[in-house]
């Protein structure tokens, strides 16, 4: 998969298929429109092209309400290239594209820029200057050059319509157990390993990574989780907090993950990345630190009766 973030120069040559949309968190619904666009592209022998921002449009939008991501970028890339998609575009939306008309985007980019032969949205789709362009304007447009446009309905799970926003809300309410079921895998966050106030290693007995993360992401509430670390092309049991260390008083927000297998290696400057799978408990302050060693301890248990598949 190519991917090309400045289409001032693009001009293709072969027909493409192109999905347009937001794609935060690749989530199933997403999933079924992009495969929904590698199957009519590969009957028409059209190139397949995924055309997204590298930030959520809101963010331009409507700053007063800002939007916390799924994805960052790198993850971005790495679901949709897992689709097998051709081409993915991921420009930056600023002023100057809101303001943009729906006749200029169809026209200017759609037609001339993207050759496309056939366009593929969800039900909902808007676009264009202060969102004027939808569904039956793509359509329209469509009659006249010589386009398709294939309207993909939502995808729905247990009477729930799978959208970023719900998966989003599942999350923030530490429910990290349900959004499998709609976002196709378990949410994770990654980042860099740096040093933290050593806490868990000087005061504690148990040794944690803490985590550089992207500050758009979406993130559970304060807390600690049952979870899977992902270092170096293998897969950890691991137990993470999320949230302040209330008992040292610390201000700092911070990630931390503890290594439930054995690990000796120095973590400092790798690459982590870290699955949410059930929420343990809130983040709250103790007494001393003998009270929050036995709480963790009790979290390890936890944590590893429900690897072991015992009741939780």
């Amino acid at each position: 998969m190519e991917v090309i973030k400045d289409i001032t120069d693009i001009k293709f040559k072969e027909k493409t298929g192109v999905a347009l949309g937001n794609f935060d968190g690749v989530h199933l619904g997403h999933i079924s429109l992009i495969k929904h666009l590698k199957d009519i592209a590969d009957q028409h022998n059209y190139k397949s092209l995924v055309f997204t921002f590298e930030d959520h449009t809101l963010k331009t939008l409507d700053p007063s309400k800002p939007t916390s991501l799924l994805t960052d970028n790198d993850k971005k890339i790495e679901l949709i290239k897992s689709l097998d998609v051709d081409y993915l575009i991921m420009v930056k939306f600023d002023k100057k594209f809101s303001m943009m008309s729906y006749k200029d985007f169809i026209e200017g980019i759609l037609v001339n820029r993207l050759n496309n032969g056939f366009v593929v949205v969800g039900s909902d789709f808007r676009f264009g200057r202060n969102g004027e362009g939808d569904t039956n304007v793509l359509k329209k447009f469509g009659e006249k050059y010589n386009y398709a446009v294939e309207v993909i309905p939502p995808v729905l799970i247990n009477g729930v319509k799978v959208s970023s926003s719900y998966i989003r809300r599942l999350i923030r309410d530490g429910m990290v157990d349900m959004v499998p079921m709609y976002l196709g895998r378990n949410y994770s966050i990654s980042g860099n390993v740096i040093k933290g106030n050593n806490y868990g290693t000087k005061l504690v007995g148990y040794p944690t990574a803490n985590i550089d993360i992207d500050c758009r992401l979406c993130l559970p509430p304060d807390g600690v989780y049952v979870s899977r670390a992902y270092i170096n092309g293998r897969d950890y049991h691991s137990v993470t907090d999320v949230g302040c260390n209330p008992t040292f008083h610390n201000k700092k927000f911070s990630i931390e993950t503890y290594i439930l297998d054995e690990f000796n290696e120095n973590l400092y400057g790798k690459y982590i990345e870290v699955d949410f799978l059930k929420y343990i408990r809130s983040d709250i302050e103790f007494d001393n630190v003998m009270s929050l060693k036995e709480k963790i301890k009790t979290d390890v248990d936890y944590a590893l009766n429900y690897f072991n598949g015992l009741d939780t």
